[in-house]
């Protein structure tokens, strides 16, 4: 069973608890003080710097231990030897920059911020119908929930002129194609599909509805 799937990872709340607070910080420094340039440069240099890690602790045993001792609280064993997801995301960061507007970024940051982690929660506690990928229907159906509400809220606080009607929509539309991203992705990290597909679901849903 592949190492990223739910079911076979430990439960890990701290890292959990970082993950939601990163995208919310992550998405009131994009809406108080960056400039779609900026966004483009700032995230920029942190995927560099992200790679740049990569690169060097394969290259050095000692640098890949160090890492995973300052890091160790919030990793998962897996990432000792692959790609951490903090560089997927920071990947993911820098795409969202080139290709979606600063609304689309903004919802793909509190999705995966909100919904990963709680799909990991309540597909570990109340998770029974199991999927293809390992995953459960009821994480699966937390991940929408949550991450619609967190999306809803993103509009409301960022984006009054929507109508609630377009609100709903936008956030559905990214909710669910974050969600179905995990159920769907067995090998590539939550951390680069969900805000991908979740700005693409937003955009589509955007288009279609102007």
């Amino acid at each position: 069973m592949n190492a990223h799937r739910a079911g076979t990872r430990p439960a890990n709340h701290t890292r959990s608890l970082v993950h939601a607070l990163n995208g919310i910080l992550a998405l009131v420094i994009l809406q108080a003080f960056l400039t779609p340039a900026s966004m483009i440069a700032i995230s920029l240099v942190f995927c560099l710097w992200a790679w740049s890690m990569e690169i060097g602790r394969r290259r050095s045993p000692a640098v890949n231990t160090f890492l995973m001792k300052v890091f160790g609280p919030i990793a998962h064993p897996h990432e000792t030897h692959k790609i951490n997801s903090a560089t997927w995301y920071c990947t993911a960061l820098l795409a969202l920059s080139l290709t979606a507007s600063p609304m689309a970024c903004s919802l793909a940051i509190i999705v995966l911020g909100v919904g990963d982690p709680a799909a990991a929660f309540i597909g570990r506690r109340w998770g029974r119908t199991r999927l293809a990928t390992g995953r459960s229907l009821e994480g699966a159906m937390g991940f929408v929930g949550f991450a619609t509400v967190a999306a809803m809220t993103t509009l409301a606080v960022y984006y009054p002129q929507l109508g609630i009607g377009e609100m709903v929509a936008l956030s559905l539309a990214a909710a669910i194609a974050g969600a179905v991203a995990e159920l769907l992705t067995a090998t590539l990290d939550d951390n680069l599909v969900i805000p991908l597909a979740a700005a693409a679901g937003a955009s589509l849903m955007a288009a279609a509805w102007a």
